[in-house]
Parts: structure tokens; sequence; C-alpha cells
């Protein structure tokens, strides 16, 4: 089993998009005891327009204020070839083209924003409840548990130093597979590491399509 379960953790690496792949793995754990997790990003379809004069604009409806902090990262990334230059060195100051490091910088930009938002509701909503009351510090798994579900994978996959995993997985991986292909070796391992740790997920429940 361990062999099989290899086999279709490599076919994932080079093709993170295979349904077949994934329905694979996921008959075999239920041989072998682990489930298979697919966490989507799925940020809105044509929510940020082109820059005009000097302003991007940002189209998000009421059900979708958590990308916000996510495509004001994407609108530097993509109109700012002086920022790109300094994350990326001269080969960020020619034309936008997507990266690891942009998407993991953005994948952050929502991590933290919408930690920073929902412990701030919590706060608040707390503070309205008791206002004779000093504040008090939000716990962790209080904001996590009342944040935006991508939220929580997220801030595990940046504990365990897998965000450049998941952006292949969930983006690149997605979009374009046969990009995997020419990646650099850090980079697939990366990916590789992702997979193991956070697709291949001991009992549990196969959900082939999560957040």
């Amino acid at each position: 089993l361990k062999e099989a379960q290899d086999e279709y953790v490599k076919a994932l690496v080079y093709d993170p998009s295979s349904d077949a792949a994934f329905s694979g793995l996921a008959d075999l754990g239920a041989k072998a005891g682990f489930t298979v997790v697919r966490h989507e990003l799925l940020p809105p379809e044509g929510a940020l327009g082109e820059a005009q004069e000097g302003r991007v604009p940002i189209a998000l409806g009421p059900g979708h204020k958590e990308w916000i902090p996510y495509f004001l990262c994407k609108a530097v990334w993509r109109n700012e070839p002086s920022y790109r230059g300094r994350r990326l060195g001269k080969e960020g100051e020619g034309a936008y083209s997507w990266t690891v490091q942009e998407e993991s910088e953005c994948l952050v930009s929502y991590l933290v924003g919408n930690l920073s938002t929902t412990e701030t509701e919590i706060a608040s909503a707390a503070q309205k409840a008791r206002p004779e009351a000093p504040p008090a510090e939000v716990p962790v798994e209080q904001v996590l548990a009342a944040a935006p579900p991508l939220t929580r994978h997220l801030k595990e996959a940046a504990d365990a130093g897998l965000l450049p995993g998941y952006a292949l997985f969930a983006v690149l991986g997605r979009r374009c597979p046969a990009a995997i292909a020419v990646l650099p070796d850090r980079a697939q391992e990366d990916l590789e590491r992702y997979i193991r740790r956070f697709v291949i997920v001991p009992g549990g429940t196969t959900r082939p399509a999560g957040r």
C-alpha cells in the first residue's frame, strides 16, 4: 500500500488537477486508514480590474469581503513593477507574470487580514455585551472558529512553512498543471510536502472539494 500511495502522490505532484489520481488515492485511503482533502482556493472571478489613473478597482459583493486583503495584495503585485522588483529582483521589473512568491504573500495577506477583522468583531461584540468589563484578549482558537473556513487551513499551512506548496497545489497546479514539470526541484519538493501533510489526512472523511 505504501508503494501505491507514493505513486499517487507522485501523480498529484506532476498534476494536482488530476481527478483520477485524487480518486485513486481516496480509494487507497479507505484500505490504508487515511482520507484525502482538497482545500480549494476560490477567489471571486473578475474582482480585480485594470488600473485607471493610478487606481485599481476591486469589485466585491457583500458576501466576499473576506477577499479584500487578498485582492489589495494582488493589485500591488500586478500594477507596481517597482514593488515586484524589490521582492523578486530584476526579473520582477518587467511585464507582470504570476509567481509563487506573489501568491504566498497574498495568502498571508488574506490570513492576517481575516484574523485581524474577526478578532476585532469578536472583541467589539464582547464589549457591547459587557461595556463595564475591561477589554480581554480573544483566544486564537475562538478567532479561527469564527473566521472564514479557508483561514484555518492557511494558518496551519503557514505554521508548517507550506504556503508555497499550497500555492502550487491550489493555484498553478489547478490552472496550469503542465507548468509543474518545469519547476525547480525545491518547488516540487514543497508541493510534495504539502500533499503528504495536508491532502493525505489520517482518518476523517474524504472531501474532494473543500475550503
